[in-house]
């Protein structure tokens, strides 16, 4: 193998590492769930249940209620 050819081989290798280690399910923070954007807590939330429950906290996550209850839960 010559020279150039030896290079253009490494700089392949090298390129294909790159594009492997910047795929997102390689790094544990691609695999960990994301927490709510907001909490609200010491409020007055009215469910839209059967019953109307009124809680005291809720969680958003992407512009949708991921979450509600008493303010130790949320």
């Amino acid at each position: 193998m010559n020279v150039r050819a030896a290079r253009h081989a490494s700089a392949a290798h090298l390129l294909l590492i790159l594009a492997a280690a910047l795929l997102p399910g390689g790094s544990p923070a691609a695999a960990a769930p994301a927490g709510p954007e907001l909490i609200v807590h010491n409020g007055r939330v009215v469910t839209v249940d059967p019953k109307f429950t009124v809680v005291r906290a809720m969680s958003v996550r992407e512009g949708r209620v991921t979450a509600v209850g008493g303010d130790d839960e949320i």
